[in-house]
């Protein structure tokens, strides 16, 4: 573009700028548009909200008329007369109000496309509604309709309507063409010539009568939770244009013959009903790709079903199947199969060669073995086989290279194929929990994908030496094994937290010194007799280091060189001095609970040690440490003074920077106690100090978040 076009424009934009501000100069709101929103105001009692400010209003600027109105969620309980004046609005939004009636007067806004009433207390509709001729959008969901009036018929131009979380016990055909004194129903309700998407879900629905529905142009029913329908019309199957069909949460017993005529069906949900079987004219819908049958009473599945070739996700988890259907491969088109929750036990052998499926779950079935060919799947990302009864899988398993999330958890698996490794780094979910493991394979160190890994409640006595290569892994729980040790190189690995509690470990090795970014470590219910020196050898500040139910005995002087700040040594077999007090210098903050003995060491705060009778300083200053600690929400903050004094608490962070003031005040002598904890500071380490005239002291803090 050269230099001149752009003078061109600019001179454009700045003459149309000039020409706006002479327009709007002159422009002046409708004095009865402003009106109404007046009285709005004034019959709901909205005071001190200017006409300008209430909900959200779009005006025509050239003609001063309101065009758009939203005034959801204000409490409206009434409408003023004055509606009525608002005849160019084309937009009106009341929705989650408490209006319980339509004014006459609303009914001469001729010119509204959209009207949404939801979510208010509207029993009944009059008439009147047919003078809404030019309405596109209606939706009521959320009152207490249980009819909709004769004269619905003639909102030809309505292509949406919503009427779901109502009263309605039957289709508005029926409300819409009963006649009092006649008892007949005129069927006029295909007149609707517009409607595209109509919504009757979590109403009290009975029975769908052929006339309902017939010659209907829907792209979108739903009619879910209606726990009274057990019916479907054939005059379904002349919906030739629908793409959605929700009739999920009812009761239907079948399905019409007429499904076929359904060309143009995506979508078809009917989880949560009582269906045993499809009608065959059912499988020919070629455009069919989202089949949701869930909570239903199959047994078995057709094999028709495998001529939905354009099905890309199907689910039947939640039924009775005992196995799956053959041919599942001529479904070309699938991508996720969910059929867990059932019964099954075998597996059809050609499973695997589903060209396209990318989600597999087979979880909570009665699974003891998988085909041979399982590992053909050429796409498989994720595969649930969790809570069945396998105990080996199959040497093809690690064919699955393009496998990203594995679920095992909850089998009897006792062993893993050695092929499993040649899945490769791009898994990065693996669940063994709550298994019957006795080892891993070696080469279980090429998944180096794995980002957290839970092995609790297997039966592991040790870990391969290539376990160390599983580098991302950052969170390790190996909690309730039978670990006897841990491999040498496991300092190489890259954890933040580990759990080997309930195993049988005596000692750490030398390499764990090098875990530098660990913040949790859970050592307890082992058989330690002493904090593992190793401890000591860590580089950064440990947050938590729990070694409790041991057999320790002593607290090393090298407890001193731990950079932790909760150590948790509870029911070991620690002694201390009959007076409880001891001043082990240097040692950090501890959380010490009951030990097994009388004279136990209970409570070891900064450098004060306690016996289980809670004994304190007496006729001194004392700050104690807070517990728990690290800490969310709150911890409790203790102290005590000789003599009745003025106390100052404040907390500090770790630059030494007061973030809050805790407690400024005359305090009686003796031992206080109090819960605190702030919502507003983030994680981190704090510091509590107390002055108390010329005494000062300070406990660190860790807040977790």
């Amino acid at each position: 573009m050269n230099i001149n076009w752009l003078k061109i424009l600019l001179f454009i934009a700045v003459f149309q700028n000039f020409f706006l501000q002479k327009t709007f100069a002159q422009f002046s709101l409708n004095e009865d548009d402003v009106q109404f929103i007046r009285d709005l105001c004034t019959a709901n009692s909205l005071y001190g909200e200017a006409p300008g400010s209430i909900g959200y209003q779009k005006w025509n600027y050239f003609t001063g008329r309101l065009e758009k109105l939203i005034v959801s969620n204000y409490d409206l309980e009434n409408i003023p007369e004055t509606v009525e004046n608002l005849t160019a609005l084309h937009y009106l939004d009341l929705s989650y109000n408490k209006i319980t009636f339509l004014p006459v007067n609303l009914y001469k806004l001729t010119n509204l496309d959209t009207l949404i009433l939801n979510n208010n207390t509207i029993k009944r509709l009059d008439d009147n509604i047919q003078l809404f001729t030019n309405l596109r959008f209606l939706s009521l969901s959320g009152n207490r309709l249980t009819g909709l009036p004769k004269k619905f018929v003639h909102l030809g131009s309505l292509s949406y309507l919503d009427v779901s979380a109502n009263a309605l016990q039957v289709l508005p055909a029926d409300t819409l063409y009963y006649i009092p004194g006649f008892g007949s129903s005129i069927k006029f309700f295909k007149d609707l010539k517009s409607l595209k998407y109509l919504n009757l879900s979590s109403n009290i629905i009975k029975d769908i009568k052929e006339e309902d529905l017939s010659g209907l142009p829907l792209k979108e029913l739903y009619a879910d939770n209606n726990r009274s329908l057990y019916r479907l019309p054939n005059s379904l199957g002349s919906l030739s244009d629908i793409e959605t069909l929700s009739l999920g949460y009812d009761s239907i017993l079948a399905l019409p013959g007429t499904m076929a005529g359904l060309k143009k069906l995506s979508l078809l949900n009917l989880e949560n009903n009582y269906l045993k079987a499809l009608p065959e004219g059912m499988f020919s819908l070629s455009r069919l790709n989202k089949l949701f049958l869930s909570s239903n009473r199959f047994e078995s599945l057709p094999e028709g079903i495998t001529n939905l070739k354009g099905l890309k996700s199907l689910d039947v988890s939640k039924n009775l199947l005992i196995t799956l259907p053959g041919n599942m491969p001529r479904m070309d088109s699938l991508e996720a199969l969910n059929a867990s929750f059932n019964k099954i036990s075998l597996l059809p052998g050609d499973i695997g060669k589903i060209p396209r499926l990318k989600m597999l779950d087979l979880s909570n079935n009665s699974l003891t073995s998988l085909p041979s060919g399982f590992g053909s799947f050429p796409l498989l990302e994720s595969v649930f086989l969790n809570n069945n009864s396998l105990t080996l899988l199959p040497e093809s398993f690690g064919n699955l290279r393009t496998l990203i999330n594995l679920y095992l958890n909850d089998n009897p698996l006792k062993a893993l194929p050695d092929s499993i490794g040649r899945i490769g780094k791009q898994l990065q979910v693996i669940t063994l929990q709550n298994d019957d493991l006795r080892y891993l394979p070696e080469s279980y160190g090429r998944l180096t994908g794995i980002e957290v890994q839970n092995l609790e409640n297997n039966k592991l006595e040790t870990l391969p030496g290539s376990f160390s290569s599983l580098q991302n892994i950052r969170v390790l729980s190996l909690k309730n094994n039978k670990l006897l040790k841990l491999p040498e190189s496991i300092g190489k690995m890259r954890l933040v937290n580990i759990t080997l509690s309930h195993n049988e470990l005596s000692d750490l090795p030398e390499s764990f010194s090098l875990l530098d970014s660990l913040a949790n470590i859970n050592l307890d219910n082992n058989k330690f007799s002493s904090i593992p020196l190793v401890l000591t050898k860590l580089k950064n500040p440990v947050a938590v280091i729990n070694i409790s139910d041991n057999f320790l005995k002593t607290i090393p002087d090298t407890v001193k060189s731990l950079k932790v700040v909760n150590l948790d040594v509870t029911n070991n077999y620690l002694y201390c001095d009959e007076d409880g007090m001891q001043n082990p210098e240097g040692i950090p903050l501890f959380l010490l609970h009951p030990n097994p003995f009388p004279v136990a060491v209970t409570g070891l705060f900064s450098q004060h040690c306690q016996t289980p009778n809670d004994k304190i300083k007496k006729g001194t200053y004392a700050l104690y440490a807070p517990y728990p600690n690290p800490f969310n929400p709150t911890t409790t903050l203790h102290f005590s003074i000789p003599k009745d004094d003025y106390v100052e608490i404040s907390v500090y962070d770790a630059a030494g920077r007061k973030v809050e003031d805790i407690m400024k005040g005359q305090m009686s002598k003796g031992y206080h106690k109090f819960s605190w904890g702030s919502p507003y500071l983030p994680t981190g380490v704090y510091f509590v100090m107390m002055k108390c005239g010329s005494f000062t002291e300070a406990q660190k803090i860790m807040i977790l978040k």
